[in-house]
């Protein structure tokens, strides 16, 4: 079975845990959050997590089972497994452990990977596709709308657009901005005025004056970080709120330095919004936002390990990037 709508997939792994979920799963979406929340959804609990990069630790784990090894995989894989790496899964697949459960991740697939075909046969495949931003709020829309009705609680849809909004289109947070509504509101029905009061100022125009200001290399972004910390927002979400305009800056980076028109490829910008972005990119080259791109990915990874405070490690972030 296949599915590339991300509401239905969503409304069949609910149903699948009512009475048996699939044995296989492949799971590919883009935007890492709704990638996360899919594969969480999934789950049924005791699962191993692993990933491809070491593709005999991989090997052992699919072929050499013993008393200690799980019954339950989450296998997250990179945007282009490598052959030996899809070989491997397609060899398991074609011989598969029945007592076995198997989780696929992925960001993107080869166009000629045969992984989707083959779980196929055997599960489920979901395969998203790349969404446009103004694409990505309507769907959160409808989802979180679904969400609310399952646990018993009524939003209405330029609520729930309010709130897809402050939570920067990131899935996870929207999820658990959700449950904190529900917490404020009770049984009644969720309004603009409870996000009002869980959340004063709407968290996308913080992360955007944030991200704005860094982009300019001005000291006020230290303050805007402050406030959001104080806030309670998600470190995580501030720096992927972070990425996704410094990857917009590199795009804008881009056409300029080949002296091609920015607005036909960004539509959703629009008079002083479009004519401010190209203004700021004038300042950086391709290469400068490369090398920040670069250094927010680092402090991803490094807020999920370090012992250091997220706030130190964040104003060390901005101090990178206002140089």
């Amino acid at each position: 079975m296949r599915y590339d709508n991300f509401l239905s997939f969503i409304k069949h792994l609910d149903e699948g845990k009512k009475v048996s979920l699939s044995p296989v799963y492949l799971i590919v979406a883009s935007d890492e959050s709704m990638l996360n929340l899919l594969v969480n959804r999934a789950r049924v609990g005791g699962e191993k997590v692993l990933d491809d990069r070491c593709l005999s630790k991989l090997q052992e784990e699919l072929f050499g089972r013993s008393l200690f090894s799980s019954n339950s995989l989450v296998i997250k894989l990179a945007d282009s497994p490598s052959k030996e790496v899809e070989e491997t899964l397609l060899k398991y697949l074609s011989k598969i452990d029945e007592g076995r459960s198997l989780i696929l991740a992925a960001k993107k697939l080869p166009k000629n990977s045969k992984l989707p075909k083959a779980v196929e046969k055997l599960g489920v495949a979901y395969l998203g596709r790349e969404l446009k931003p103004w694409e990505l709020e309507p769907l959160l829309v409808s989802w979180i709308s679904y969400e609310a009705i399952n646990r018993g609680v009524q939003i209405d849809n330029q609520t729930a657009l309010e709130l897809v909004k402050r939570c920067e289109c990131d899935a996870t947070l929207l999820l658990q901005e959700l449950e904190k509504l529900i917490c404020f509101a009770g049984r009644r029905a969720i309004t603009r005025d409870d996000l009002a009061a869980i959340s004063p100022e709407p968290l996308q125009f913080a992360l955007w004056s944030l991200g704005e200001a860094t982009l300019k290399r001005s000291a006020k972004c230290y303050k805007i970080l402050e406030a959001l910390l104080h806030q309670n927002v998600s470190s995580i979400a501030i720096v992927r709120a972070l990425r996704g305009q410094y990857q917009t800056l590199l795009q804008v980076c881009r056409l300029l330095s080949l002296n091609r028109e920015v607005a036909p490829d960004f539509p959703h910008l629009k008079g002083r919004i479009l004519e401010k972005q190209i203004a700021i990119a004038r300042d950086y080259s391709p290469k400068e936002a490369t090398r920040r791109l670069v250094l927010i990915d680092e402090m991803e990874s490094k807020l999920k390990s370090s012992s250091v405070t997220d706030a130190q490690n964040l104003d060390l972030l901005l101090s990178k990037l206002l140089v």
